[in-house]
């Protein structure tokens, strides 16, 4: 496995050196989220695979195609880190809009499975559920994996996308930052990250009483920052989290409440941080206690 320092090394090559995706082979489409805008492919690069997630309005599959099979430009690389490349993209064709596009590359079996669409099962976790089984598939989990989130917490990586930082006391520092699928001029599509710098909180799990200033400065400092710089109101955003995340480093997402059908937003995977919030102000521990329900594809370790 490549570490993620190879990984840095190889992508930074990638986004200098691509120009088009004709050296890219198509092997399958993996999910077409029409609501979302989003379309997500693997393909082959190098002998290694690679998710192709494209971004846009009124994009569909058959122009994604015609970027395989060399028919566009990438003209402009906007972003790298770790296996995430950026691309913004204008095809050849005039008829079709220009789109946003992300290669993750090399993509490990936890991406493809991350982007196919497959069925699902409803799992009702119980705290003991959590300890004897969850908390163990977490501590599993290789550091390479949220890799590219120290790349940004500890290295300078995605500066630009950083709209707001606080640094100091450390058990509540944290970024407010623009989701990398983002393109930051769609304000519906909007879609931003809540990072703490602490990397002992995983999940909602870890959460009690003792993290209540930290959830409620991230709520209160996202609120501000994006109204401040977009002019979104606070009652048009949703912050929540997911269970189970998709990667291990807890984390918020901020959308923009017309992105209510957005799959992110799923009742078996959401959860709000005001709810969070006010259960943990009412029982401290809440979330050593507490059931919680959660979605997982068919074949998943926690299935």
């Amino acid at each position: 496995m490549a570490t993620a320092i190879e990984n840095n090394i190889n992508n930074l090559n990638l986004l200098i050196n691509i120009r088009s995706l004709e050296h890219f082979t198509f092997k399958k489409v993996l999910g077409n989220e029409a609501d979302n805008h989003k379309i997500y492919i693997l393909c082959e690069y190098q002998q290694q695979d690679a998710v192709l997630i494209f971004c846009a309005n009124q994009f569909s599959i058959e122009n994604a195609m015609k970027l395989i099979t060399n028919q566009s430009q990438i003209i402009c690389p906007i972003l790298q880190n770790d296996i995430y490349n950026k691309f913004y993209v204008n095809f050849n064709d005039y008829s079709i809009c220009p789109t946003t596009l992300v290669i993750c590359w090399p993509a490990t079996k936890d991406i493809i499975e991350k982007y196919t669409s497959s069925t699902l099962r409803i799992i009702r976790e119980t705290y003991n559920d959590y300890l004897t089984k969850t908390k163990k598939f977490i501590d599993s989990i290789p550091a390479s994996n949220t890799a590219w989130i120290q790349n940004i917490l500890k290295d300078g990586y995605e500066n630009e996308n950083i709209f707001y930082e606080l640094k100091e006391p450390y058990e509540n520092a944290f970024i407010l930052l623009a989701d990398y699928k983002w393109n930051q001029t769609d304000i519906n599509s909007l879609h931003c990250l809540v990072i703490p710098y602490r990397n002992d909180l995983k999940t909602i799990r870890d959460l009690n009483g003792s993290n209540l200033l930290l959830l409620e400065m991230m709520r209160i400092k996202t609120f501000e920052t994006i109204e401040k710089k977009f002019a979104i109101d606070k009652s048009q955003l949703y912050l929540y989290f997911h269970y189970q995340p998709s990667f291990y480093h807890l984390h918020i997402h901020v959308i923009h409440s017309s992105q209510y059908k957005n799959t992110s937003f799923s009742a078996s995977r959401a959860i709000l941080l005001d709810d969070v919030i006010e259960n943990i102000r009412l029982i401290s521990n809440y979330y050593q206690q507490c059931n919680l329900n959660f979605s997982v594809q068919e074949g998943s370790e926690l299935a």
